[in-house]
C-alpha cells in the first residue's frame, strides 16, 4: 500500500511539472506582485515586502526618484520600499529620498 501511495504521489509531482505553464508566478510563496500579502522581501517581484503603520505587509514597488525611501534593510520590511536600480536613498531636509547620484545636489 506504501508502494502505490509513493508512486502516485511521484505520477501527481510529474505531471504537475509536465503541464504547468512557464509564464505563470513562481508559484504562492515566491514571484508574488505589488499588493499580495508577503513575509519578506525575497517572497515579491519588487524585493520590497511594505509595512507601513503595522497594517498587513504586501509587495510594494520600488521607489522612483523624488519619492521617500529607505535604505536596504536585515529584516525586509519596510515602511518605505528602497530605490529603483541606478538610484540613491539620501536624506534632503531630514527626508530620505531617492536621488539621482548624476544629478547635481540639492
Amino acid at each position: 500500500m506504501f508502494r502505490v501511495a509513493i508512486v502516485l504521489a511521484a505520477c501527481l509531482l510529474v505531471t504537475t511539472l509536465a503541464f504547468r505553464n512557464p509564464n505563470a508566478n513562481y508559484g504562492l510563496l515566491f514571484g508574488l506582485d505589488e499588493g499580495e500579502l508577503c513575509l519578506e522581501g525575497t517572497q515579491c517581484k519588487s524585493t520590497c515586502c511594505l509595512q507601513p503603520d503595522w497594517e498587513l505587509a504586501r509587495c510594494g514597488p520600488l521607489s522612483i526618484e523624488g519619492a521617500r525611501c529607505q535604505k536596504d534593510l536585515v529584516i525586509d520590511f519596510y515602511e518605505h520600499c528602497p530605490c529603483e536600480a541606478g538610484l540613491k536613498c539620501e536624506e534632503v531636509n531630514d527626508v530620505k529620498i531617492c536621488v539621482d547620484p548624476n544629478d547635481p545636489p540639492y
